[in-house]
Formats: C-alpha cells, structure tokens, sequence
C-alpha cells in the first residue's frame, strides 16, 4: 500500500492506559525451548479471553498508536516490508472485519487504506466497536483463520495475540513502553505455544528466537512469535 506521513488529529480522546504487574525475575538466560519440571505460566492451559483483557489490550495499543509523533509514519517497524502507517492500519483492518463478521457484513480488504488524515481516530473507533460487538454479540463464530479453523472463543485469543505481537512491534518502532497488563500477555503466550508447538509456521510466523528467561513476557511472547528481542529501528527484521 502506497506510504504517507499523516498528521496527528489536532483533537482527540486520550486512550487510557492498561495498567501491568512487574515482571518476575529469574536467574539464568535460557533459549525459549529450554524446558522445566516446574511449568511456568506460559506452559499451562490457556484460560478463555473475556472481552474485557481484550479491551485492556486495545486499550494499550491505542496509547501507543495515541504516542506515534509525526516523523515516525513511515519509519520502519519489526514487519519486514511494513511501516508504522502500515502496522497500524492492519490493526485497523482487523479490528474492523473481526466486527464485520460478528454483523455478517463485508469485512474491508486487506490493502484498503482505512487511516485517512486521522490513523489514531481510525484505530480508536475500530477498538470501541469491536469491543461493542462482542458486548452485544457474545461469543464470536466458529470460522477459517491462519492456523485452521478456530471456535469463536478461540478466534477471541487470536485477536489478542495479532494485537499483542502488533503493539510489541508498535512500541519498539516508535521508541515507547508497552504497558500490557502481564496476565494478559502471559495467557496469550499459553495460547499461542499450545497452537505452534506442534504445527508449522508457513509464512505467517517466524521461527522463534532466543530470549532470556529473565525478560520481560512481553518480550518472550514476541521472541516465540519469531520477533528478535533486541530489535531496534535501523536492524533488519
């Protein structure tokens, strides 16, 4: 899709901030394969997310989108091929044709331009209508996915987990903290380990990277999503 630098809307609402626990520490680096007789939380069954860690995380990723300054729209992000404009409007895109579907409507095509002159209003409002429709929908429908057909519960998980690796990739282009609550990052590690444990990555994940044990669930979650910890703006993705 074609790159533009947009301007910050003059005038909008501030996202509120999720609120996160402090990380555990731990005293040795290990790569993200290691195994312990002690599961950690990762590794345990993964719970359903209720619409409300969803919106804690939309939340998050809005102050992000919210903190983007206006030399930064086409600057690289952990996406090969995407820019931060791009990032953004994926999640825009998702957001949107995940509410399309809970309405039986057309979702908008994956290469639409959904940002106009106004990206961080664009994210804003696909974020309250999605949580909107699952308030008023409930639990979404079985459907095809990237990792075969999901239940609704579990297409629900894969929101989150798109949202989480996306914000991650957000945070480290632009030069922000993520502020995702830690349970919420560390139920979605679960979920995403029990589906790509076993199966293969194709050309929607990478393999996963090492990472220290120590490091922040945000971080592992995005090394077992095949993120390299360290990535910064001018390193290959």
């Amino acid at each position: 899709m074609p790159v533009a630098t947009s301007p910050r809307a003059a005038s909008r609402g501030r996202v509120p901030q999720a609120v996160g626990s402090s990380d555990s520490r731990r005293a040795r680096p290990r790569s993200w394969h290691d195994r312990r007789m002690t599961p950690r939380p990762e590794q345990r069954a993964s719970a359903p997310v209720t619409t409300e860690q969803l919106a804690q995380a939309l939340s998050a990723v809005g102050a992000l989108v919210d903190g983007v300054r206006d030399d930064q729209w086409s600057d690289q992000t952990p996406c090969a091929d995407w820019t931060v404009r791009d990032l953004i409007n994926h999640l825009v895109q998702v957001n949107e044709s995940f509410s399309a579907q809970l309405h039986d409507r057309t979702p908008p095509g994956p290469d639409a331009d959904l940002l106009g002159d106004d990206p961080v209003g664009a994210y804003r409002r696909s974020a309250a209508e999605l949580v909107g429709s699952l308030d008023r929908s409930g639990n979404a429908q079985a459907a095809p996915g990237p990792l075969g057909v999901s239940t609704g519960a579990e297409r629900v998980q894969l929101r989150l987990a798109d949202l989480l690796a996306h914000g991650w990739d957000l945070a480290r282009a632009t030069g922000q903290e993520v502020g995702f609550p830690e349970d919420v990052v560390e139920q979605a590690l679960v979920f995403v380990r029990g589906r790509l444990d076993a199966a293969p990555r194709a050309d929607r994940f990478g393999e996963a990277r090492p990472v220290a044990e120590d490091a922040p669930v945000v971080d592992r979650f995005a090394a077992f999503l095949g993120r390299p910890p360290e990535w910064t703006p001018g390193l290959k993705p």
